[in-house]
C-alpha cells in the first residue's frame, strides 16, 4: 500500500514538472507581443473638426419700382390725297354734250381694233355722227385711265392734221376726256362740243 502511494506521488510530481515545463515564462510572451505591436501601422488620427461658418441669411428683397413709360403723342401726318386722273365717265361726257346742244347723234361703242393704226390707249370709246355735215361724218369720244394714254391719242390726231389739211380734225380735251370731230365741221359748231365738256364740274 505504501508502495502504491509512493508511485502515485511520483507520477503527480512528474506531471507537474511537465506542465510547468510547457508553460512559457512571462518574458517569453511579452517579447513577441511587443514585436507584433511594433509591426502594426501607425494610426493617423482624424483631423481636427472645423465647424461650418455661421449662416448669414439673404437680405430682405425690395421690389423694383413699377416703370410707367411716358408716352409722347405724335402728330398724325396729314393724308395727302392723290388726284384721280379718271375724273369723268363717258356717260357724264355724253350728258354734258346733250345739255350744251351739240350735234351728237347715233352714238355707238368703239371696240379695240376698230381704229386701225390709231393707238388703242383708251378705256372707253364712242363713235357718233353729225348729220348736218354728211350722213357718215362725225367724230369720236374717248375716256382714258392714264395721262399717257390720253396724250398718245391726242398726239395721233393732232399729228395727222399737221401732216395734211385733208386729215385735220377738231380735238378738245377735258381732264381724262378727249373728243375728236371731223375738221370740215364749222368751228363755231365744233366749239359747242368744247363748251359742253368745259361745263362738266
Amino acid at each position: 500500500m505504501k508502495k502504491f502511494r509512493y508511485i502515485s506521488i511520483c507520477i503527480l510530481l512528474i506531471i507537474a514538472a511537465l506542465v510547468s515545463a510547457c508553460q512559457p515564462s512571462p518574458s517569453a510572451i511579452q517579447t513577441p507581443v511587443a514585436q507584433t505591436l511594433m509591426a502594426l501601422p501607425t494610426l493617423t488620427p482624424y483631423p481636427t473638426y472645423t465647424p461650418y461658418p455661421t449662416y448669414t441669411p439673404y437680405p430682405t428683397f425690395t421690389p423694383l419700382p413699377t416703370f410707367t413709360p411716358t408716352i409722347t403723342p405724335t402728330a398724325t401726318p396729314e393724308v395727302t390725297s392723290t388726284p384721280v386722273f379718271e375724273k369723268w365717265t363717258i356717260k357724264q361726257a355724253e350728258s354734258a354734250l346733250y345739255a350744251a346742244g351739240a350735234e351728237y347723234v347715233s352714238p355707238s361703242k368703239i371696240n379695240p381694233g376698230d381704229l386701225g393704226v390709231a393707238p388703242n390707249t383708251f378705256k372707253e370709246g364712242i363713235h357718233f355722227l353729225v348729220p348736218s355735215l354728211c350722213s357718215d361724218c362725225g367724230g369720236r369720244l374717248f375716256s382714258f385711265s392714264t395721262p399717257g394714254g390720253l396724250s398718245a391719242m391726242r398726239s395721233y390726231y393732232v399729228g395727222l392734221g399737221q401732216q395734211s389739211s385733208l386729215f385735220f380734225s377738231w380735238v378738245y380735251v377735258k381732264d381724262n376726256i378727249l373728243i375728236q370731230i371731223n375738221g370740215e365741221y364749222p368751228e363755231d359748231l365744233a366749239k359747242v362740243f368744247k363748251r359742253g365738256l368745259d361745263n362738266m364740274k
